[in-house]
């Protein structure tokens, strides 16, 4: 049976959830660049409140959708490689990790590797809509959970089949379809069903 969190009750649970991933995020300026947003662990940390009801709730999501699509910009650091349906991230050693793919690449996908070690955020954006991760496949490597977010700044639908995965997805503008998927971490969405 399907089940639908309506938005206050998913916010709530998602910027609780975020709060997670953005303890290794230093703060912004509110005039900052992409880069002032995402860096490394070296900064002062943010969090995001939990008790959230009503226009607090609305406005800190749409401040929320607009941080991904804000993400999305920042300059590609590491490399992401390709051998048929299987990718490979190398993550950067000194500074965090930004790679970005399309949607049409994630969903072709059979097995998403991460080689290398470091101690920065590791952030992956999707770009388009909608997006469709049939078998997710996940190989850590020596990233944990924390440091991952797969960003979906423009995703309005994103269905996951059944696989594996960990980290933090956000998807602040999508209605999320879940079929049996394994997640160590959290699920940022606007709405989220499953069976």
């Amino acid at each position: 049976m399907s089940k639908a969190l309506p938005l206050p009750t998913a916010s709530f649970i998602s910027f609780f959830l975020l709060g997670v991933f953005l303890l290794i995020l230093p703060q912004a300026e509110a005039q900052g660049s992409p880069e002032d947003i995402l860096g490394t662990a070296t900064g002062e940390a943010e969090y995001i409140r939990s008790e959230l009801s009503g226009s607090e709730a609305a406005s800190d999501w749409l401040a929320l959708a607009d941080r991904s699509h804000f993400w999305s910009r920042l300059e590609p650091a590491g490399s992401l490689t390709h051998e048929g349906c299987d990718y490979t991230l190398q993550v950067a050693e000194t500074r965090r990790t930004v790679v970005t793919l399309s949607a049409a690449e994630l969903e072709a996908s059979c097995r998403l590797t991460l080689s290398g070690q470091t101690n920065a955020p590791v952030l992956i954006n999707i770009t388009g809509s909608p997006v469709s991760w049939p078998a997710p496949r996940l190989d850590l490597g020596d990233i944990v959970a924390e440091q991952l977010l797969f960003n979906f700044p423009e995703a309005t639908s994103l269905d996951i089949g059944a696989g594996q995965l960990a980290g933090t997805l956000l998807a602040p503008l999508a209605q999320v379809r879940s079929h049996a998927v394994l997640l160590q971490g959290s699920l940022i969405a606007a709405e989220l069903t499953g069976d």
